[in-house]
């Protein structure tokens, strides 16, 4: 959530144009601080692109209404909002170039890792609906 960090260091003196993304803001330093709305609005206005609230659907809903209040009142420029979008679907479009959003068939199946799976001797296969399935712990 700060400007001199992410407009200061990162994009003014380091030159780095790519897209920021926050760490989770339900994490208890933010959520037990500021709140995880006024964190949304606060990490936008110093420069993130991509916020991330991962376990809360209310959190999630609170930071949506937040970030358009603030946008609205005219705290949070439009043009800010705007920015990130583009940063996002400049990452977006790496993945897709006919701009449809990723999926698993068109970033886990793409050519680079495609080539990378048989490279180590894997196969697309043997993935499941859920890449992640693999290292989840399983109760019980």
């Amino acid at each position: 959530m700060s400007r001199k960090l992410v407009r200061g260091l990162l994009r003014e003196r380091c030159g780095f144009d790519g897209l920021v993304v926050s760490d989770d803001l339900e994490m208890g330093a933010i959520a037990d601080g500021v709140g995880v709305a006024h964190g949304a609005v606060e990490a936008l206005r110093a420069g993130v692109d991509l916020l991330l609230i991962s376990h809360r659907d209310d959190r999630l809903a609170e930071a949506h209404a937040a970030i358009r209040q603030a946008v609205v009142s005219g705290d949070l420029p439009l043009e800010r909002v705007e920015e990130a979008g583009h940063r996002l679907d400049v990452v977006l479009e790496r993945f897709d170039p006919s701009g449809g959003r990723p999926t698993i068939d068109n970033t886990l199946r793409c050519e680079a890792h495609l080539d990378l799976l048989a490279e180590l001797g894997a196969s697309i296969d043997e993935l499941s609906e859920d890449p992640t399935e693999r290292w989840r712990i399983k109760a019980g």
